[in-house]
């Protein structure tokens, strides 16, 4: 079996203990989460539901001086550190504020039962 293929199959199983409420993580597996869910939503390949809920994510926060942070990291695929330059941030902000608002979509997620 091939090392991907492996990782994908791990990864699912994780994802599935993780859906269940079996298996406890760390920010690493959250943020993996969101991030998989978030890409998938920009490349428009996200299910309905992960849809709806990141769009009313992105409503809720659309006031949000930070909210640029997702888009550009995840959308654009701007590294964190030119984010930083172009919004004149401090790197340690943009990785603070990136981790916030992850931690909000993830118990957006959550609440839905989609994580």
């Amino acid at each position: 079996m091939e090392e991907r293929t492996i990782k994908n199959i791990v990864s699912e199983t994780i994802m599935q203990l993780l859906e269940a409420d079996m298996l406890e993580f760390d920010d690493r597996w959250r943020n993996e989460a969101v991030k998989r869910k978030i890409e998938q939503y920009f490349e428009g390949k996200a299910t309905q539901q992960e849809k709806k809920i990141i769009d009313e994510f992105f409503n809720k926060y659309e006031d949000d001086e930070y909210i640029e942070i997702i888009i550009r990291h995840y959308k654009n695929r701007q590294k964190m550190e030119i984010i930083a330059a172009e919004l004149n941030y401090a790197v340690s902000t943009v990785y603070k504020h990136k981790r916030r608002l992850q931690i909000e979509l993830y118990k957006m997620f959550k609440e839905n039962k989609v994580i």
